[in-house]
């Protein structure tokens, strides 16, 4: 079967499944790779492909086509790309969070810190960035009542990334992202003489860097205790 067979044939299966077509971007795409930072092999290893990203490298994949199948349950998101021998399907369904990291008030972090003088926070940023979002208010918040019930504390924010990326890059974004955190608290009247910031980058891993999950786990900003 020829590569357009192939699309067709999958095209076909996949909207009598409810499926929508909702992208046909490659991941090579130069206006793709210069939006996530430039580099086309870190836009592969993002995504995760198998032996195809090295064929991409090499221009030699024909289509890239995205689709989404939602239902009752989930959302299954698929993805086809094929040359003119090979196919590849990758299917990721979405599920439900399970809630694991419990809520982090002032006075927990005061037990951490006396315990092991050091605790990691899971702020949100966004992606890529140094910027903090939202929903990274309520830990904020305790982190100031924590440094307010101890006028003497003083903290090193300390930034880590997984190792997805170059290194340069890794220590820069994580360098950055602590910045932001000790920004953030001196803006709530914390005295920035009480706080530093210092970046690792990927070089301090507390997980495996192999599994999503581990890397979630390393993406992090610890809080250390001078």
């Amino acid at each position: 079967m020829s590569a357009a067979g192939i699309r067709r044939n999958y095209q076909q299966a996949l909207e009598a499944l409810g499926g929508v077509k909702i992208d046909g971007v490659k991941p090579t795409d130069p206006e793709l790779v210069a939006r996530e930072g430039g580099d086309v092999a870190e836009v592969l290893a993002k995504l995760r492909l198998p032996d195809a990203g090295a064929r991409f490298q090499d221009r030699d994949i024909a289509t890239y086509d995205s689709y989404l199948i939602r239902t009752a349950q989930r959302n299954a998101w698929v993805t086809v790309m094929n040359d003119s021998l090979n196919t590849w399907v990758m299917v990721v369904e979405e599920k439900a969070l399970q809630q694991s990291v419990k809520v982090l008030t002032a006075e927990s972090m005061a037990t951490a810190l006396d315990t092991d003088g050091h605790l990691a926070l899971y702020l949100s940023f966004d992606t890529n960035k140094t910027t903090l979002q939202a929903d990274s208010e309520s830990v904020l918040a305790e982190v100031v009542k924590l440094m307010k019930s101890d006028s003497n504390l003083r903290l090193r924010i300390e930034g880590h990334t997984d190792n997805v990326g170059n290194d340069a890059h890794n220590q820069t974004l994580s360098s950055g992202r602590a910045d932001s955190v000790k920004a953030a608290l001196v803006a709530r009247k914390i005295d920035g003489a009480r706080l530093e910031a210092q970046g690792f980058g990927a070089t301090r891993p507390v997980a495996d860097n192999g599994n999503e999950e581990g890397r979630v786990k390393n993406r992090r900003v610890e809080l250390v205790k001078l």
